[in-house]
């Protein structure tokens, strides 16, 4: 906790905080996909015409995915000022690691003087969906998206791991018991697949270190007025 937020937690005072960060990730669960053209929408009456840098909100829209990984991005330039990179993530089907396991759906690009306001606009749209504040939510969230990206790996596995494997996605089984099948799934394929290892530890268990505590406030939270941190 940084000074000022213990600060605002002592006098009991509820402001969301926007903070400056050089890379962040989220997951979020999206049932009502009506929220994307809001949240694009939002951002457009702060900042006008955004610079779109990939994806569209059709294919944000038809996606398969309830979860979704909203990342930000500060990009330096050495000619002129920098800007945040935002994108709307999906797990890629099989990915193999070869062009990422992710896919940026939808993204655009914000100037630092905008992202304050847009950000801020754009949260309050997303304020009906799901943020995985425990622990074992996300990784269990994260864990799905693995799965998807790994798929026909896990298909072509033995009895034994795809039985490991059934009880982790299994929704009606105490959370407990699907993380201590996590762990022992991974213990196992450990002895043939190092890198599938390292593929969940890298480039998915990872999301769950960012300090992104704020970004969750931001969206789970209505505010009449917000506090900007750049440092």
């Amino acid at each position: 906790m940084r000074l000022y937020e213990e600060y605002l937690s002592r006098h009991n005072i509820s402001v969301p905080l926007v903070h400056h960060c050089n890379s962040l990730s989220c997951v979020l669960g999206v049932a009502d996909k009506a929220v994307w053209p809001r949240f694009v929408m939002a951002v457009e009456d702060c900042v006008g015409n955004i610079r779109d840098v990939g994806g569209s909100i059709a294919t944000l829209q038809s996606s398969v995915w309830k979860n979704f990984v909203l990342r930000i991005k500060w990009v330096n330039s050495n000619s002129r000022p920098g800007e945040y990179l935002i994108t709307i993530e999906s797990p890629v089907h099989d990915a193999g690691g070869t062009t990422g396991f992710f896919h940026a759906v939808y993204g655009f690009a914000l100037r630092w003087h905008d992202y304050e306001s847009a950000l801020e606009s754009a949260c309050r749209e997303l304020a009906g969906c799901r943020t995985f504040r425990s622990q074992a939510d996300l990784i269990l969230a994260l864990w799905e998206m693995f799965v998807y990206s790994h798929d026909t790996w896990f298909c072509r596995q033995g009895g034994e791991i795809k039985y490991l494997l059934y009880n982790t996605l299994d929704d009606e089984r105490q959370k407990s018991d699907r993380m201590s099948c996590i762990g022992e799934l991974l213990r196992k394929i450990g002895f043939t697949s190092q890198s599938t290892v390292r593929s969940w530890h890298n480039d998915f268990l990872s999301m769950t270190s960012h300090d992104n505590q704020w970004l969750l406030n931001l969206i789970g939270e209505r505010c009449e007025n917000s506090i900007l941190q750049l440092s």
